[in-house]
């Protein structure tokens, strides 16, 4: 069952939810889409790369505690950095605190650019793991996050409009996916989370349309663009004080338009 439009419209309305926009002529709940950036890697990936850091900062062959350990995983991110060529969206530093903050559940802590970075190292570093370095329980759960890491990499694959996979594959893989997330979250529910974002990811892929092309990272970045122009460095403090300061950050950081010579 799905809501309808005029459904939705009740709903917020109940809840003192309304907005304008729903006044423009022709605007539905047809016309929303789920982003990617804020469901996948602002949600569902950060989650499970932070469950995965932790489960690795566990193995005692890395170091003598967590916190070593986890400079020794983010030892092999720079090496893997190296290797592949990655120039952009690396990280900076891995401290414990950034994949397992306290009193919180696991969650890498990083930009939507370098999640999407590391997609493939996590299924190089999982990989890695053979089963006589672990026991019985631990490999059964190493088994389920090689296999979940494998299906997430080629869902972010099916993304790619240079070489595009078939949707179906997408929506094939994003289901097979969710099922071992939830499988390891029954096993190791304190490390795993299943929040609302996961079926927002199955609804997104069930759609007959690529993610890529109604994702807002542009949009995104052009806001953190201008959140640094607009930052305020002393003066007064209003709306149209910090407009006119952003107007002008923007057009110095522009280069200067070339102007061509008359035409005879």
């Amino acid at each position: 069952h799905r809501t309808t439009h005029g459904q939705l419209l009740a709903n917020l309305q109940a809840k003192g939810r309304m907005t304008p926009i729903w006044d423009f002529p022709g605007f539905e709940a047809s016309c929303l889409r789920i982003d990617w950036l804020h469901v996948m890697d602002q949600g569902v990936t950060s989650y499970f790369f932070g469950a995965v850091l932790t489960l690795a900062a566990t193995m005692v062959h890395l170091g003598p505690n967590q916190k070593e350990r986890a400079k020794e995983i983010f030892k092999s991110i720079l090496a893997w950095y190296g290797r592949e060529g990655v120039k952009t969206d690396r990280l900076k530093a891995l401290p414990l605190t950034r994949f397992k903050p306290r009193g919180q559940r696991p969650a890498l802590k990083a930009s939507a650019g370098q999640i999407r970075t590391l997609v493939p190292y996590f299924v190089a570093l999982t990989s890695s793991w053979r089963e006589d370095m672990f026991g019985a329980r631990e490999w059964a759960e190493i088994r389920l996050v090689q296999r979940a890491c494998v299906d997430l990499s080629c869902c972010y694959d099916c993304l790619s409009l240079s070489q595009p996979r078939p949707l179906s594959l997408l929506m094939e893989k994003s289901i097979s996916f969710s099922q071992l997330l939830v499988q390891l979250e029954e096993m190791r529910w304190t490390r795993y989370t299943i929040t609302p974002k996961l079926h927002l990811f199955l609804e997104l892929t069930a759609e007959a349309c690529r993610p890529s092309l109604s994702w807002c990272y542009r949009e995104e970045d052009f806001g953190g663009f201008l959140a640094g122009v607009a930052r305020r460095r002393g003066g007064q403090d209003s709306a149209l004080a910090t407009s006119r300061n952003t107007l002008l950050c923007f057009m110095a950081k522009q280069p200067l338009p070339e102007v061509g010579s008359a035409p005879p």
